[in-house]
């Protein structure tokens, strides 16, 4: 069960996620991007020199993740994506709007956090209903001008045919300060 399925790196921390659902992680934690809860926040050199796992996980299985250069996106195996970074969030903290729209895609950068819905579910009198939006939600400073008016913690929906017209996002990449999306023509 410690066969790695996964590795990704970014500015000075690295995780890898094992076949069992662990998520082992080192490296830099100023921010509290590792999500260890081990962080204290300063601007100093904080690290881990040897892996931890991450913690705080409610025992759910972790399915995959990404690492950001501050921050950090993880999907447990109900969907659901857990943040961490930022000077904000020192343990994974749940990403509310993913308990009713599922992410299709993910990814974080510098100062930001960003999901591609795959599907919507809500409840219709006695009936569940389920939509494939494809629309994007953003926490921070991804794209320009798009910028929350309160601050960089709050979600801000944009709607994917803004952008792309109707074209389906079928894959995202990004690290720092710039992103990508493949779309289907």
């Amino acid at each position: 069960m410690n066969e790695i399925l996964k590795i990704d790196s970014a500015d000075e921390f690295s995780g890898a996620l094992t076949k069992g659902g662990k998520l082992y992680v080192w490296g830099k934690n100023d921010r509290g991007q590792l999500g260890t809860g081990t962080g204290l926040g300063v601007d100093m050199v904080e690290s881990e020199k040897y892996p931890l796992i991450v913690q705080n996980m409610n025992n759910v299985k972790i399915v995959d993740f990404i690492c950001g250069e501050n921050t950090m996106l993880i999907k447990d195996s109900e969907g659901r994506l857990y943040r961490t970074g930022m000077k904000v969030d020192y343990i994974p903290t749940l990403i509310e709007i993913t308990n009713t729209i599922k992410p299709k895609l993910f990814i974080c950068g510098n100062s930001y956090y960003c999901l591609i819905s795959g599907m919507i579910f809500f409840l219709f009198y006695f009936f569940f209903i389920c939509l494939d939006n494809n629309d994007i939600y953003q926490w921070g400073r991804l794209f320009k001008n798009s910028r929350s008016e309160k601050n960089d913690t709050d979600m801000l929906m944009i709607e994917s045919k803004d952008l792309f017209g109707e074209k389906e996002i079928v894959d995202i990449s990004c690290k720092y300060r710039v992103a990508g999306a493949i779309v289907k023509v």
